[in-house]
């Protein structure tokens, strides 16, 4: 009798694990599925796939070009809308320009005394900085350059 009873939680035992298992199995399945796990310049990020896939699921775009931002579009957008546009080299390298400039200009006005005018021109920048959103222009940026290399490829196999 005892005998049986371990066998029959055992199976129990087994049953349960064995669900366990599956269930992570799946759940592994669906999330690298739909999601994306992007190592970027901010640390490993989590970002929504636009299509779902299992391809690309783990991906390091921390010391990428400006060619693997073209070449790797819909990653590089999904990094972006996620919030995560700093994470990028060169968004990282651009807004670390523009608060640069900034900087310098209101060091110049500090030392200088520099006229109304002058931060005017630093009030300027900043509300352009603040206008146009870097992730908008990049997106912009890579749109235009991909239809103007079609065009491109087009005049070439024509002519």
């Amino acid at each position: 009798m005892k005998n049986e009873t371990q066998k029959a939680n055992t199976r129990q035992t087994l049953t349960i694990v064995t669900l366990v298992i599956l269930l992570v199995a799946v759940s592994g399945a669906f999330f690298s599925y739909n999601f994306r796990v992007a190592r970027t310049l901010e640390g490993i990020v989590l970002v929504e796939k636009s299509e779902s896939g299992f391809e690309k699921t783990f991906v390091d775009i921390s010391a990428w070009t400006i060619r693997d931002l073209f070449i790797n579009r819909q990653i590089t957008m999904e990094v972006i809308k996620a919030g995560h546009a700093d994470g990028i080299p060169q968004v990282a390298a651009f807004n670390h320009a523009m608060d640069k400039g900034v900087d310098s200009l209101e060091d110049f006005d500090e030392r200088y005394g520099v006229s109304e005018s002058f931060e005017l021109t630093i009030e300027k920048m900043r509300e352009i900085d603040k206008k146009y959103d870097f992730s908008e222009r990049v997106e912009k940026a890579i749109d235009d350059v991909t239809e103007a290399a079609k065009e491109l490829w087009e005049q070439v196999n024509e002519g």
